[in-house]
């Protein structure tokens, strides 16, 4: 009986100590100029911005690890929470929406894949959305949140009504859609593949235009009022009008 005590006491004080470690975690042993430790299992790549991430609001901090999304206080660090929504799929495919509420994150899966809805708040799963029929490449979220485009390896794109779960397919001329981008005005979506880049009318599901001069180009990003886009290789910086897809103009990078 003695020994049931001493075993519970030593059990309790290990569990007083857990929590206190766990408390401490933060901010055991840092280098000098550091201010706290973020994420806990692994952390693949960390040199990619897609490893971890501001929320929407900027006031919590996201790290993506081999068991889930840790969730930080921006401003002191805190560890507030533990999302273990499927990470099945890398980084550059699971997607936040603008208004902190929804997380998209596919499964990894090359024939009959899904998209998962989660609860950004809670990590509880909301509903699945079915429909391609090869692996997803990209996801992107509209700015009103309202709307998901998706990608997926058969050059298939499906735009996606968030409330009801209905969606609209759309067989691009991409071998496979290797990136999908919403204009910040929810309109237009840019869809690439190995420097061939289209813009699509949402509401038509047609082709507005096409950019030329993208030789070498394997990213394009719509500015914050979404009237121009650009892009840049190793010899220039390139502008181009966002409604038809011209040029505007070409800055040489200096030698």
């Amino acid at each position: 009986m003695r020994l049931v005590r001493v075993f519970s006491t030593m059990v309790l004080i290990m569990i007083l100590l857990s929590s206190s470690y766990a408390d401490d975690y933060a901010l055991w042993e840092l280098p000098e100029g550091a201010k706290f430790r973020l994420g806990k299992g692994k952390i693949s790549d960390v040199e990619r911005r897609s490893s971890f991430q501001f929320s929407p609001d900027g006031k919590e901090f996201l790290v993506f690890t081999s068991i889930g999304i840790w969730v930080y206080d921006a401003y002191t660090g805190k560890e507030l929470r533990l999302l273990t929504c499927s990470m099945e799929a890398d980084q550059n495919r699971i997607v936040i929406s603008p208004d902190g509420q929804i997380v998209a994150s596919p499964t990894d899966k090359w024939d009959d894949p899904v998209i998962q809805l989660w609860d950004f708040k809670t990590g509880q799963l909301q509903t699945t959305l079915q429909g391609h029929t090869k692996r997803i490449t990209s996801l992107d979220f509209s700015g009103n949140s309202k709307m998901l485009v998706s990608g997926d390896f058969d050059g298939v794109m499906k735009i996606w009504n968030i409330s009801t779960g209905q969606h609209r397919h759309i067989q691009t001329p991409h071998s496979i859609v290797s990136r999908l981008q919403f204009s910040p005005n929810g309109q237009t979506i840019l869809s690439s593949r190995n420097g061939n880049f289209k813009l699509w009318d949402v509401d038509t599901g047609a082709i507005n235009s096409d950019l030329n001069g993208t030789d070498r180009i394997r990213k394009i990003d719509y500015s914050p009022d979404g009237e121009l886009l650009f892009g840049t290789n190793e010899w220039w910086i390139r502008l181009w009008d966002a409604k038809t897809g011209s040029v505007k103009m070409t800055f040489k990078v200096p030698a």
